[in-house]
């Protein structure tokens, strides 16, 4: 055998004289340690510590354990079942059981949809309806009372212009033409030497015809003298009388 046999082979049988000793050493303390507990498995007095008794708790035997395990199992099967159980009654009993007593518990009067109130129509009294001469300007007179004329609208009460229907023999009032400016008269001896700022058109509902029939005719009017006198036409406010103005007002008529 060579040198560096040799001196490998010490190496490993002191490796191995050390190991065992290491070893030795732990399995005699471990010994005497068990020994300790086995004297004296739960009291014990510490010098250090006054002679106060220390409890240590006792570990459980392998039997122990199992009789735990086995009960921990047992409560988690009960207790899932207990779950399952639960869900099925949840879905055996339907939800629509609760509806009875949420209907014994709100009781509310039936009211007017929000919808029906805001769509219908408050029902018309009177139309009113603004011929205006452009800003800066006013109507001749004398132009006014010739498309007057033209739509034959006949001077009378009030010493404002009508349209006049028989109605059983009589000269009924329709609707009415008045001056914008108070007190309101257009007299045609008058009306050849005036200036106006604008005509007013008005007709009072319910009418002595058909009340959709005198509401187109008098718009009929209105908007043919607008076009002859280069006019506005405005809405009881003096606003633009707009096609949806119109739509209100004709569902008013009613």
């Amino acid at each position: 055998m060579t040198a560096n046999g040799l001196r490998l082979a010490l190496l490993i049988i002191g490796v191995i004289i050390l190991a065992g000793i290491y070893f030795y050493s732990r399995w005699r303390s471990q010994k005497q340690v068990n020994d300790i507990f086995a004297a004296s498995p739960q009291d014990h007095s510490d010098i250090l510590l006054g002679g106060q008794d220390i409890k240590l708790p006792v570990e459980p035997t392998l039997p122990e354990l199992g009789q735990l395990e086995s009960e921990v199992d047992s409560d988690e099967e009960h207790q899932a079942d207990t779950e399952e159980n639960e869900m099925l009654a949840e879905v055996k009993e339907p939800i629509v059981k609760q509806e009875p007593l949420l209907a014994e518990k709100v009781e509310t009067k039936p009211e007017k949809p929000a919808e029906t109130i805001a769509t219908t129509p408050k029902r018309l009294k009177l139309v009113v309806m603004h011929l205006v001469a452009k800003e800066g300007k006013k109507f001749k007179g004398a132009a006014v009372l010739k498309a007057l004329q033209a739509h034959k609208l006949r001077f009378g009460e009030m010493e404002i212009f009508h349209r006049i229907m028989k109605i059983d023999d009589k000269d009924i009032s329709v609707f009415s033409v008045a001056n914008m400016v108070k007190p309101g008269t257009l007299i045609p001896d008058e009306m050849d030497k005036n200036q106006l700022p604008g005509i007013s058109f008005f007709l009072k509902l319910p009418a002595p015809i058909d009340s959709l029939k005198a509401y187109d005719d008098m718009l009929h009017c209105v908007q043919h003298m607008a076009t002859t006198l280069d006019a506005d036409i405005k809405d009881e406010e003096f606003m633009t009388l707009s096609r949806e103005k119109i739509a209100l007002q004709r569902a008013q008529l009613f």
